[in-house]
Protein backbone atom coordinates (compact mmCIF):
# COMPACT_ATOMS: atom_id res chain seq x y z
CA UNK A 1 0.00 0.00 0.00
CA UNK A 2 2.67 2.68 1.08
CA UNK A 3 5.32 1.37 -1.80
CA UNK A 4 8.53 -0.51 -1.18
CA UNK A 5 12.13 0.02 -1.04
CA UNK A 6 15.37 -0.55 -2.13
CA UNK A 7 18.89 -1.43 0.64
CA UNK A 8 22.55 -1.64 -0.51
CA UNK A 9 24.13 -4.44 1.59
CA UNK A 10 28.25 -4.39 1.40
CA UNK A 11 29.94 -7.45 2.23
CA UNK A 12 33.39 -7.57 3.08
CA UNK A 13 35.18 -10.17 1.23
CA UNK A 14 37.91 -10.30 3.13
CA UNK A 15 37.39 -9.96 7.22
CA UNK A 16 33.37 -11.29 6.37
CA UNK A 17 30.51 -9.59 7.79
CA UNK A 18 27.75 -7.23 6.25
CA UNK A 19 26.39 -3.87 6.63
CA UNK A 20 23.88 -1.82 5.02
CA UNK A 21 24.99 1.17 3.24
CA UNK A 22 22.97 3.99 5.11
CA UNK A 23 23.92 5.85 2.00
CA UNK A 24 21.75 4.39 -0.35
CA UNK A 25 18.08 4.00 0.05
CA UNK A 26 15.41 4.03 -2.86
CA UNK A 27 11.98 4.66 -1.17
CA UNK A 28 9.27 3.67 -4.18
CA UNK A 29 6.86 5.11 -1.94
CA UNK A 30 7.63 8.41 -2.89
CA UNK A 31 7.84 8.01 -6.57
CA UNK A 32 5.65 10.26 -8.90
CA UNK A 33 3.38 7.74 -10.00
CA UNK A 34 3.42 5.78 -6.50
CA UNK A 35 3.77 4.16 -4.57
CA UNK A 36 5.31 1.71 -6.67
CA UNK A 37 6.55 -1.74 -5.77
CA UNK A 38 10.62 -2.79 -6.59
CA UNK A 39 10.66 -5.59 -8.75
CA UNK A 40 13.34 -7.63 -10.53
CA UNK A 41 16.00 -5.30 -10.09
CA UNK A 42 18.09 -4.92 -13.19
CA UNK A 43 21.50 -4.36 -13.76
CA UNK A 44 21.92 -1.96 -17.44
CA UNK A 45 21.62 -4.72 -20.01
CA UNK A 46 22.06 -7.80 -17.50
CA UNK A 47 19.36 -9.77 -15.96
CA UNK A 48 17.94 -9.93 -12.48
CA UNK A 49 20.54 -9.32 -9.97
CA UNK A 50 19.62 -12.65 -8.13
CA UNK A 51 20.64 -14.47 -11.47
CA UNK A 52 24.76 -13.59 -10.95
CA UNK A 53 24.51 -15.95 -8.09
CA UNK A 54 23.43 -19.41 -10.21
Amino acid sequence: EEGSYLLQIDCDTEQGGMKINEDFYVDFGKEPAGPARAHEMRYPGGDVTSDIWI
